[in-house]
């Protein structure tokens, strides 16, 4: 994973770190929404999508979608939370 923010949209307290194509680590400082550019990969690659919460060490909620666009997520409260997106299941 290296750091790439030109792959989220520019919200200055949202961080990313990516191997494009393959596995995302987005960090949201204060919850809310982000917007990450899937497009690098196949519209038919499917992602799984999980929430982490860094206050109490446990992942919350699961998704899949498909690559090749640009999806938005919504953090479950306002506090700090990781998404973290990967190719395959996890």
């Amino acid at each position: 994973l290296e750091p790439n923010q030109k792959l989220i949209d520019e919200n200055k307290d949202n961080f990313c770190s990516a191997v494009p194509g393959k596995e995302y680590v987005i960090y949201l400082r204060h919850g809310g929404s982000v917007t990450v550019n899937l497009a690098p990969s196949s519209a038919k690659e499917k992602f799984s999508c999980r929430w982490f919460n860094p206050r109490t060490g446990t992942y919350q909620g699961s998704e899949t979608v498909k690559g090749g666009a640009k999806i938005s997520f919504t953090a479950p409260d306002k506090f700090d939370w990781v998404l973290y997106i990967t190719t395959g299941t996890k």
